[in-house]
């Protein structure tokens, strides 16, 4: 039987939970209330494991079971495939804000990597650094982009596949 799954400390979603799930939302909306609820034998239990936390500040993560087409959630989490120049397959996660990829996450060799959309404000900060660490850690030349597929569908029945472009060109 399944039980409810909720992570609430100071740390983010890791690829320990992504073993466990594949499927994660941050709880931001009150639309998500409900359905959390519905998921708990008293209501008691939400206040202590998302109230109560997201009062100290801390973030509140929980799974979702769906098969195939997702629910609309503010922030999702789903774990993916990743491609770099039809060479290197990686495994991760992308970020879904309101059902649009803004960044994907890889694994490498224990750390975690992530690459912002392009057009993002701090991609041109944030992503060259990681770009480079990726292309020397597999020994390739420079890419732009990063293919990705999961097994999910977004609200819309949109396939959560594609490409994240981490450079303008």
């Amino acid at each position: 039987m399944y039980h409810f799954y909720v992570k609430n400390s100071c740390d983010y979603i890791c690829q320990n939970d992504f073993e466990k799930f594949e499927v994660w939302c941050e709880w931001y909306d009150s639309e998500e209330t409900e359905y959390i609820k519905s998921k708990f034998d008293s209501p008691e239990l939400f206040e202590e494991f998302f109230l109560k936390p997201n009062e100290k500040g801390q973030e509140c993560y929980y799974p979702l079971l769906e098969s195939g087409s997702l629910p609309y959630r503010e922030f999702m989490y789903v774990a993916c495939k990743a491609q770099i120049l039809g060479k290197v397959e990686l495994t991760g996660y992308v970020s879904l804000v309101c059902n649009e990829v803004t960044s994907i996450t890889l694994w490498i060799e224990g750390a975690e990597i992530q690459f912002l959309r392009s057009e993002r404000l701090t991609a041109d900060e944030d992503n060259p650094e990681n770009l480079a660490l990726v292309a020397n850690a597999f020994s390739l030349e420079q890419f732009s982009e990063i293919h990705y597929s999961t097994n999910y569908s977004d609200s819309n029945g949109n396939a959560i596949n594609g490409k994240l472009q981490v450079v303008e060109t």
